[in-house]
């Protein structure tokens, strides 16, 4: 899940396959993450990887994969 949670900021929530390396499955995400950004003109935006894994709308009990969530970065 990629949440806005600034101006210029991305939260990647992040679930990891038993037996993968988190950190090495990290380092690809943020890595392809950036050069697309990048890539669309967008280099200063800044990518951060929450402590939490990926969670259920509270409303619709779906998974959303993109959203905003500006109130949530002012905490």
């Amino acid at each position: 899940q990629v949440i806005q949670t600034g101006q210029e900021v991305l939260t990647v929530r992040l679930e990891v396959v038993p037996g993968c390396d988190s950190s090495q499955v990290w380092e690809e995400v943020a890595s392809r993450l950036n050069e697309h950004l990048s890539a669309q003109g967008l280099p200063s935006i800044r990518v951060e990887r929450a402590q939490e894994p990926p969670m259920r709308d509270p409303v619709s009990g779906k998974f959303r994969n993109v959203w905003a969530d500006l109130k949530r970065g002012k905490e």
